[in-house]
């Protein structure tokens, strides 16, 4: 969907406003990455692990990407992306083992430059969800 053309009503906060969905897709998964990094700043804990697997919160981000791609919901889609998008530099560096990785000064600019190609294809990337909005649903 281009810019412009359509629009969804988001209810937040009991506040009905208006967006494109591609708007709507970026606010969500910006809201995502900055409490997954603010909790994990404050709250530094470690992924749960199951036997000898570390499950990290970029797993998370795909199970919810499946589930928002087959109810086609673009808040559980963005917010997988998100949380996807927020690990991607850890999987970029397999020796980052630590929380000094995580939040280091690589880490930040390749999550910087994500969250710049997200918002240039935002609208793109709604378009699996287009005829639900379109719809009315």
């Amino acid at each position: 969907m281009r810019r412009g053309q359509g629009t969804i009503e988001v209810t937040f906060m009991f506040q009905t406003t208006k967006h494109a969905p591609g708007d709507t897709f970026f606010i969500i998964f910006l809201v995502t990455i900055a409490v997954s990094r603010i909790f994990l700043l404050v709250h530094p804990i470690h992924s749960p692990i199951l036997g000898d697997f570390h499950m990290h919160h970029y797993m998370y981000g795909l199970i919810l990407l499946a589930l928002g791609l087959s109810s086609r919901s673009l808040p559980i889609l963005a917010m997988g992306a998100g949380l996807f998008a927020d690990e991607i530099p850890i999987l970029h560096n397999i020796n980052a083992k630590s929380f000094g990785d995580y939040f280091a000064f690589t880490s930040m600019v390749e999550v910087l430059a994500v969250i710049v190609i997200v918002f240039w294809l935002r609208h793109y990337l709604v378009m699996p969800l287009q005829r639900r909005y379109r719809r009315g649903r």
